[in-house]
């Protein structure tokens, strides 16, 4: 249905067309397109919070990983400095036995 005249409808909704001219559409199909177009927003909408979710989830999974690696590595660290602290109780009782050893060997 084409037209610019007077006969058009307040509540129809001109397109215009390639070559300049405009077009009537009747209102169902207006509200059609609209729903349809508010069907893919909101189609679209739900993908975002899809692809959203995924991202957080990785996010998480990164997260949690990262403090497995922070456990591990406080476990470590634990487990050097009590090898440690044990070597150098053994180096001072060594270094103290072979100091009373040089003594004894000296008053003879």
């Amino acid at each position: 249905m084409r037209g610019n005249g007077p006969n058009a409808s307040a509540v129809q909704n001109a397109y215009g067309t390639e070559d300049g001219q405009s077009y009537i559409v009747p209102p169902q199909y207006v509200d059609q397109r609209d729903l349809v177009r508010g069907l893919s927003e909101k189609e679209v909408e739900i993908e975002h919070l899809r692809t959203t979710i995924v991202a957080l989830s990785e996010k998480a999974e990164v997260l949690e990983d990262m403090r497995k690696d922070v456990f591990a590595m406080k476990e470590l660290l634990r487990s050097s400095e009590t090898h440690r602290y044990e070597l150098q109780a053994q180096l001072t009782d060594t270094a103290r036995k072979v100091h009373e050893d040089t003594v004894s060997h000296q008053d003879y």
